[in-house]
């Protein structure tokens, strides 16, 4: 019985160490504040969407990302009234059209702007409206109360793997929300307090909930798993 005390208190120990070296070397890394409190606002029908007006650098395990978003809220520049000869493309989508990248410049939206008015005679604006974890069914709330007033052109939408899973988890009301000034699923509502200190306050459990499931390679893999499996 002693020997097996000891083995468990060691293994206790060991297992709490390790929490602790991970704990200090993801704060070494992850120095700024998370991702996922401080940047999103409540929404009655989408949920959760970006702040207006946003300005701001946070350091992902990847790179360090300045975030800035334009008065409605979105990962742009700022447009105002159509100009003669101005050709309006707005691309809706998720975090792959929102772009969780270095600069604005970075993302593909403005990549295909740049190529679009390269030698050209028209002026392209290619608007980003994509935002992170949304589904066709919220793409098309963006359309209707932000998109259209900007008298586009052409409307893209840019699909992905796990949007009929966003759609059908949306299907019975918005699935996320804002509590302590981070974003939360409503389905963990009675661990929100929890879940929002754990966020803030401890880098490995962020890294855990955070980081690690949306980074490209990992999310590659887990979506289409969880299609197969679903």
């Amino acid at each position: 019985k002693k020997k097996i005390l000891f083995i468990a208190i060691t293994t206790l120990i060991l297992c709490v160490f390790f929490l602790v070296l991970l704990e200090v070397s993801f704060r070494l890394i992850l120095s700024t504040p998370t991702t996922a409190c401080g940047l999103a606002e409540s929404h009655s029908k989408l949920g959760v969407k970006m702040k207006p007006n946003l300005d701001t650098v946070r350091e992902t395990i990847e790179f360090d990302m300045h975030i800035v978003t334009n008065s409605l809220g979105f990962k742009d520049r700022e447009y105002g009234q159509k100009n003669d000869g101005e050709y309006r493309i707005l691309a809706l989508g998720d975090s792959f059209t929102e772009g969780a990248v270095p600069e604005l410049e970075n993302t593909f939206v403005k990549r295909l702007e740049s190529n679009l008015n390269f030698d050209s005679e028209i002026q392209y604006s290619v608007i980003n409206m994509g935002v992170s974890g949304y589904g066709a069914s919220q793409e098309r709330i963006v359309l209707e109360e932000y998109g259209l007033d900007l008298e586009p052109d052409m409307v893209i939408v840019f699909f992905y793997l796990n949007d009929p899973e966003n759609d059908l988890e949306e299907k019975n009301g918005p699935t996320k929300t804002v509590i302590d000034d981070c974003a939360v699923s409503v389905a963990s509502m009675n661990k929100t307090s929890i879940n929002s200190f754990l966020l803030k306050n401890y880098k490995t459990y962020y890294f855990a909930k955070v980081v690690f499931p949306s980074l490209p390679a990992v999310k590659n893999i887990l979506y289409p798993v969880r299609n197969l499996l679903a």
